[in-house]
């Protein structure tokens, strides 16, 4: 009885259980510096390892940074929404390392790698670092069909346990013509 109580719910697990997400396999990298924040704003597209749909996803670098210190087990940034930001400067998208010529006016360049799922960030000719755009695990959104189903997925995962537990009843001579 207490193997069954400790299992996880066959229906309700699943339903809840936690999710990879990971840039999407063409990104569509793109950053923008803000003046006023002396952040740099990280747009890409990412993706559910358990669909192909694609969604526009935003971060601040060096806050994400700051935050993101375990290789393992990498933090979900905190997102933004892009369109809530004005003055933001374009950061240009290299191909190779920059020179004194390929520097944009506001002073930051990008080498994405070829993959797109890291990048190099330069500024004033000087590499900064490198940064890997953002892989983690989080919960699903919620949404009506999963909070709807919650309820039956409980009482599936009730019914298994309750039959695990008859079955074993029954084998222990508790039930019919039993004891």
């Amino acid at each position: 009885m207490l193997l069954a109580a400790g299992l996880p719910g066959c229906c309700t697990g699943p339903l809840w259980k936690k999710h990879a997400y990971h840039p999407a396999e063409n990104p569509r990298l793109r950053l923008a510096s803000s003046p006023q924040t002396g952040d740099i704003l990280v747009c890409y597209d990412e993706r559910c390892e358990t669909n192909k749909v694609t969604r526009l996803r935003a971060y601040w670098l060096f806050a994400y940074s700051a935050q993101d210190t375990n290789p393992v087990d990498r933090p979900k940034p905190d997102f933004v929404n892009p369109s809530t930001f004005t003055n933001l400067a374009a950061i240009q998208l290299l191909t190779t390392i920059p020179t004194a010529n390929s520097i944009p006016g506001n002073d930051y360049s990008v080498m994405p790698s070829p993959d797109q799922y890291s990048f190099a960030l330069w500024q004033h000719q000087t590499k900064t670092g490198d940064y890997k755009l953002p892989v983690y695990r989080a919960a699903p959104l919620n949404s009506y069909w999963r909070v709807g189903l919650t309820p039956l997925a409980v009482a599936g995962d009730t019914a298994i346990v309750g039959a695990v537990i008859g079955v074993m009843g029954m084998g222990a001579g508790f039930g019919p013509g039993g004891r």
